[in-house]
């Protein structure tokens, strides 16, 4: 996939698919969700755009800027901890970070755009890079046993969209999923769906063109299907073509994608529940699984801001305040709600 173009359907699809300014106090987001707390990221550094989140047992949060290039580590009230610096033990190191996750053990796995990953203990220390052959995947997920799970996108046409299984340093060990080939052309080149491993190793999958969540196990093999079309997901209907000019794709992409959803992202809320995201008419619709597929939500939760992340019983939204009298921009904040008790 050409990366001048990827970027551009990315934009695209911001375009389509807004973050909106406020989470929306809906009655059925707060029948499931209840405010938690505001953390307030720390003026010692600067951020100019927050693209990715991640916390670990304590509550610590891993910032992505990708406008400032930088990945940040602060405590769960948004007191600067550290910044990752590969360049302590890796002089000269391009730091282009696209996402920063903690894996099982709390250590931390970097993807970076050129060289595509780097990884370093829970406080910041520099621990290496990954294997020569590693690439950055959109999706990371993690196991019990150290292993990586990624999922790639198509980066030409005799190579689809697919899962890798890998080792600790990203040395591919099998490759497997399903990705339904109506569609090829368009779900390689447009990021969405997600990647998640529960504790008993086993891998729930999405593609951002269905409702579906596809479950392997841990040797690849899919056990089982789940999902329900919500009423306001509007599926994609024709693929990209394939046989047009570069130049011309954005416009096909509009065309194909104009009124449909995207579905965003998928997170394990916690060990029992999958919570799927998905663009729904300007706004960001939630269902909620059980393991075994069972739909909880029987109405739709729509809010009118991406959830970034959704782990051990908590979603985390990402406002940014309004300029101060002085002209002062304050750094992005983290608004977490809480899952609503029986659940």
């Amino acid at each position: 996939m050409d990366q001048h173009i990827g970027r551009l359907i990315v934009s695209l699809s911001l375009l389509l698919f807004p973050h909106g300014i406020a989470l929306c106090q809906e009655e059925e987001f707060l029948r499931w969700f209840r405010y938690d707390k505001k953390v307030l990221l720390s003026d010692k550094v600067t951020i100019g755009q927050v693209s990715f989140v991640d916390v670990d047992d304590a509550g610590n949060c891993l910032v992505t800027d990708c406008i400032g290039k930088r990945v940040y580590i602060f405590d769960n009230v948004g007191n600067f901890k550290t910044a990752l610096e590969p360049d302590r033990c890796h002089p000269g190191f391009n730091m282009a970070p696209l996402k920063a996750s903690f894996k099982n053990d709390n250590t931390i796995l970097m993807l970076n755009s050129m060289p595509w990953g780097f990884r370093f203990g829970n406080k910041g220390q520099c621990l290496g890079g990954m294997d020569r052959k590693f690439t950055a995947p959109l999706h990371l997920a993690f196991d019990s046993k150290g292993h990586i799970y990624g999922y790639f996108l198509g980066r030409d046409e005799n190579e689809g969209t697919y899962v890798a299984k890998m080792d600790s340093v990203g040395r591919e060990i099998f490759r497997f999923g399903f990705f339904p080939k109506e569609f090829k052309n368009l779900i390689g080149r447009i990021e969405g769906g997600g990647l998640v491993v529960d504790d008993k190793g086993f891998v729930y999958l999405t593609n951002p063109l269905e409702p579906f969540v596809y479950v392997y196990d841990a040797k690849g093999k899919m056990k089982t299907t789940f999902g329900k079309q919500a009423r306001s997901f509007r599926k994609v209907e024709t693929d990209l073509s394939s046989s047009h000019a570069p130049q011309m794709l954005i416009a096909d992409y509009g065309k194909v994608m104009k009124g449909k959803s995207i579905n965003v992202s998928t997170f394990l809320l916690n060990k029992n529940i999958i919570l799927v995201q998905y663009s729904a008419e300007r706004k960001y619709g939630i269902q909620l699984y059980r393991l075994d597929g069972t739909l909880l939500n029987d109405k739709e939760i729509i809010s009118d801001q991406q959830v970034i992340l959704a782990k051990r019983n908590k979603i985390y939204v990402v406002k940014q305040p309004e300029l101060t009298s002085d002209g002062f921009l304050p750094n992005p904040l983290i608004e977490v709600y809480s899952l609503r008790s029986k659940r």
